[in-house]
């Protein structure tokens, strides 16, 4: 999941590469040939033919989650590039609303707009102004859920801070989002919402950064792995901290009897899990490191054994891409099998896809239904599915 904290480290990123390639005459060319390789029958991007929603809608599908009990996923979709200059110049007229999607996987279609409508009258929400982050669903009942997204806030308060970002709440009508409810109380000094896991009602978890700092301080902090990057706890009576001390908080996920929660820390590499003490969630001793830019989380299936991770092998390549949309980066997708107890060393990590950036750039999430996984970017207008082999 990009947010502004990694879109100024790309940037970052990018002008130290341009200061290299100065310094030895080495202009930075195509990405090395690395073979491609995952054990699919075949991807389509369906983003390909959208049918009759007009191309300024679509945006890139960073995250995606699914209804297991009706094979439905739900996308979200933001053009970054636009978003992130419309929000750096304070031009709100700049920025393209975004949208969330729906995509019926068994049948193959049909990929639509969901239909925005207010629960009564509120000035604080225009179905206009939607720009999608994070989404997670959360089951009410049998057949009733909500749609719980990260909404993007552009610009500065009157006082000169930046606009904090808001989890806006939506019950799911077929193809309406009614929204029900909005959670704006967020700490002054922390406006820049990521992903999150819905809990409750009006419960949920969400990673969180705080604003950005300026472009090399950003870099500083991507070299040392510090910062002050923190996993946020909301509930009717606001914001609560529940852990302060990660680099760059990006996805996140909790388990199926809700005592554990696990965060991909995309600047470290890291796949952290905490666990209930009764009162809050702390962190376990124990981490999964590994050699990849980490982003949205998804459990593979309902049972929860095993997480799904949208990554991005080189930081680097992508904070090229993200300057230079031409200019290919690897994708690749882990799948990690998630113990009953405490992360070990002999924890169970598969490569599922990996991609040099030629057929995916950018992939940020993935997402398995039946035999159908489904692989959005945050930078592309792409969107697979893709038909698992044996």
């Amino acid at each position: 999941m990009i947010g502004k904290q990694f879109f100024h480290l790309f940037k970052a990123v990018f002008f130290l590469l341009l200061l290299v390639a100065c310094a030895v005459n080495w202009p930075p060319g195509k990405v090395e040939p690395i073979e491609s390789h995952y054990k699919m029958q075949s991807c389509e991007n369906i983003l390909e033919k959208p049918g009759d929603i007009p191309k300024r809608l679509l945006g890139s599908p960073e995250d995606i989650t699914i209804d297991h009990d009706t094979g439905i996923a739900y996308i979200s979709s933001l053009d970054h590039r636009a978003f992130q200059k419309a929000d750096g110049n304070d031009h709100q007229e700049l920025a393209k609303p975004g949208a969330i999607f729906r995509y019926n996987i068994d049948a193959g279609g049909p990929f639509e707009k969901m239909d925005v409508v207010l629960q009564g009258s509120t000035s604080e929400f225009s179905a206009n102004d939607i720009f999608p982050h994070g989404i997670s669903l959360f089951s009410i009942a049998e057949g009733e859920l909500q749609l719980f997204v990260v909404n993007k806030q552009i610009g500065k308060t009157p006082n000169g801070n930046e606009k904090a970002d808001v989890v806006d709440i939506f019950d799911v009508e077929g193809k309406i989002l009614r929204h029900t409810y909005r959670a704006k109380e967020l700490i002054s000094d922390l406006p820049d919402l990521n992903d999150l896991v819905a809990v409750g009602h009006r419960q949920f978890y969400v990673s969180n950064n705080p604003s950005p700092q300026d472009k090399f301080s950003l870099l500083w902090r991507s070299i040392t792995g510090e910062g002050n990057s923190k996993i946020l706890f909301y509930d009717s009576k606001g914001y609560k901290i529940v852990d302060g001390d990660l680099a760059l908080a990006n996805g996140i996920a909790v388990s199926k009897d809700l005592q554990k929660l696990y965060v991909a820390d995309s600047l470290n590499g890291d796949l952290l899990s905490f666990s209930w003490a009764g009162e809050y969630f702390k962190r376990d001793p124990k981490k999964l490191s590994v050699s990849s830019s980490l982003d949205n989380l998804e459990w593979k299936t309902e049972e929860k054994k095993a997480l799904l991770i949208g990554a991005h092998p080189s930081i680097f390549r992508f904070g090229l891409h993200a300057e230079i949309g031409s200019f290919p980066s690897p994708s690749q997708v882990l799948q990690v099998e998630i113990p009953d107890i405490q992360f070990s060393d002999n924890l169970k990590i598969q490569e599922v896809f990996y991609d040099n950036g030629s057929m995916l750039s950018g992939s940020s999430v993935a997402a398995l239904y039946g035999k159908k996984l489904l692989l959005g970017s945050a930078t592309q207008h792409k969107l697979f599915v893709c038909e698992l082999g044996v």
